[in-house]
């Protein structure tokens, strides 16, 4: 392992970057070469924030890796705009190279239970963030969805992403808002039933490719 001010990357056989490793409590939000953003810190800046085409952008890359990490030890403990990091250069985000943080530390978080697949229904609160441009903490359904000691679960969050779901047709279309359903109301897949991988490549992949065209025509 790395010292605490470096880290470890991994390249594929192109000596492309495929990932990073610090040791823990060194954090992934700063490296030798630049620091890191989350996607959720670039949606509350305000000026400098990702514009409507790079968000696009984003989610067609996120919804492409996932078709990879589903069900993986990257993606089965839930994730969220927190675990989504860009790269800082020149003061400019790489919109393009997004990382995904994970702890695999013997001490992480418990792997919270519910009816739904989670990694699904999160990918699902994402688009719709980056939809809007805002976090589901600041969407107008927030606030209904919140227990009494104002904490959240992954169900309150499924909930409020259900009702801000319903506008997504307004913003971006029937393609995007078709995506954005099918990662909601996805229950568990069996990993040993490939069928799933063409589901969701057809209904979530290719819906905001053409949503994509459709906006951004070559």
């Amino acid at each position: 392992m790395s010292a605490p001010s470096t880290y470890d990357r991994c390249l594929d056989a192109q000596g492309v970057e495929k990932y990073r490793v610090f040791l823990e409590g060194n954090g992934a939000q700063k490296s030798a070469d630049g620091r890191f953003m989350s996607l959720g810190a670039l949606l509350n800046i305000g000026p400098g924030k990702p514009g409507r085409k790079e968000r696009y952008e984003i989610a067609l890359v996120l919804a492409s890796s996932h078709l990879q990490l589903h069900s993986s030890s990257w993606l089965e403990a839930g994730w969220s705009n927190g675990s989504v990091f860009f790269l800082v250069e020149t003061e400019k985000p790489c919109f393009d190279r997004p990382y995904l943080r994970r702890n695999f530390a013997s001490n992480s978080t418990p792997i919270p239970y519910t009816g739904f697949d989670l990694p699904f229904a999160t990918l699902g609160i994402i688009l719709l963030e980056l939809c809007f441009g805002l976090t589901l903490d600041d969407s107008p359904y927030r606030a209904k969805h919140l227990s009494p000691d104002g904490s959240t679960n992954p169900a309150q969050d499924r909930e409020a992403a259900w009702e801000w779901a319903k506008d997504v047709v307004g913003e971006s279309g029937q393609e995007y808002a078709r995506a954005v359903q099918w990662c909601l109301e996805k229950w568990r897949v069996r990993e040993d039933d490939p069928g799933w991988r063409a589901e969701f490549h057809s209904n979530v992949v290719e819906v905001l490719e053409t949503a994509y065209k459709k906006t951004w025509p070559e």
